[in-house]
């Protein structure tokens, strides 16, 4: 051995480690021929810490939580912890048996201490808090707009005093103006004549929330439209059609005279949507169906004219998309 005071040989090549700290040790044969291995002798592991599991835990009153105690040596491994006695700092908040399960008795904070061999503790903190009722009613849609007799489906989300979903218990539906509209047990809701009904779902504790309808009288619409023009040669003309709701547009375009015209639809963004593909010169009809949406669609004319300035006549329908 290289340091005596780190271990020693007896004469069978037993080493003994006498003291902390590495030597080499050395076989030598009688010829001379030898060879080494380190030796590091290390101090006994010992426990130093004791890590309570859960660390933090969140109960409601009668609730009961499971702790474990986990021992560490001082090279940060494993150790036994010995026998763990465990302890409540507040017995009216909750208590702790001897197998580490705490139950909740009351309202308020606890500290658990877990202490094992040579006095070394670990410990962990309890919340115990009310427990969750329902303390707000979200009705979806808020706001919702409508024509008479046209359906709306509501829901409502139950909400407990710390922001988590909870169950809303048996809902009652009621509308404020049942001229207005009405709504049913599931929440449906059917409007009537032209005004402003608030919706109101209902739960456990007398618990509400609300939302707002506004019913409007259905606009008339200009189910036929007609447009007349004249158009000089490579000139492009627009007509402003004012949609209030989803319709399949069908136009129609017819001029006399000799020349070729174009027509054409554009989008409320102005982007053109639909355009005939007529290429005969004396062509004098042309049409187009396209869908549409609420806002202010065009509906052009475009001449391939090379000289003559030509009457035009544009006629159209408009069939409604009805939606429930």
């Amino acid at each position: 051995s290289s340091d005596e005071k780190v271990g020693t040989f007896d004469t069978k090549g037993i080493f003994e480690s006498t003291g902390l700290g590495d030597a080499i040790i050395t076989a030598t044969s009688d010829g001379g021929v030898s060879g080494t291995t380190d030796v590091l002798v290390v101090a006994v592991p010992i426990l130093i810490e004791i890590e309570v599991t859960p660390s933090n835990a969140t109960l409601f009153v009668g609730g009961t939580q499971t702790f474990t105690a986990s021992g560490i040596d001082q090279y940060d491994e494993s150790i036994n912890t010995g026998n763990i006695t465990w302890v409540s700092s507040n017995t009216d908040v909750g208590t702790i048996n001897t197998n580490g399960v705490f139950k909740a008795v009351g309202l308020g904070d606890t500290t658990i201490t877990a202490t094992g061999d040579d006095s070394i503790v670990g410990t962990a903190t309890v919340s115990v808090i009310e427990d969750p009722v329902l303390t707000t009613i979200v009705v979806t849609p808020e706001n919702v707009t409508l024509y008479e007799n046209e359906q709306q489906q509501f829901t409502a989300t139950g909400y407990d005093q710390y922001g988590d979903p909870i169950d809303t218990g048996d809902l009652t539906w009621e509308s404020d103006d049942s001229e207005v509209g009405t709504i049913d047990e599931n929440g449906l809701f059917t409007a009537g004549e032209s005004g402003e009904t608030t919706i109101s779902a209902t739960g456990d504790g007398n618990v509400s929330g609300s939302a707002t309808v506004v019913v409007e009288a259905e606009p008339t619409e200009p189910d036929e439209f007609k447009f007349t023009g004249y158009i000089r040669p490579n000139q492009e003309l627009r007509h402003t059609l004012s949609v209030s709701k989803s319709a399949v547009m069908y136009v129609n375009l017819t001029w006399y005279g000799w020349g070729d015209l174009r027509l054409r639809v554009y989008d409320p963004d102005g982007k053109m949507v639909a355009e005939s593909d007529s290429d005969n010169r004396r062509y004098q009809e042309e049409e187009i169906t396209v869908n549409v949406t609420q806002g202010d669609w065009k509906i052009a004319v475009q001449s391939k004219a090379r000289q003559w300035s030509i009457s035009y006549f544009l006629k159209g329908t408009l069939t409604y998309v009805t939606t429930q």
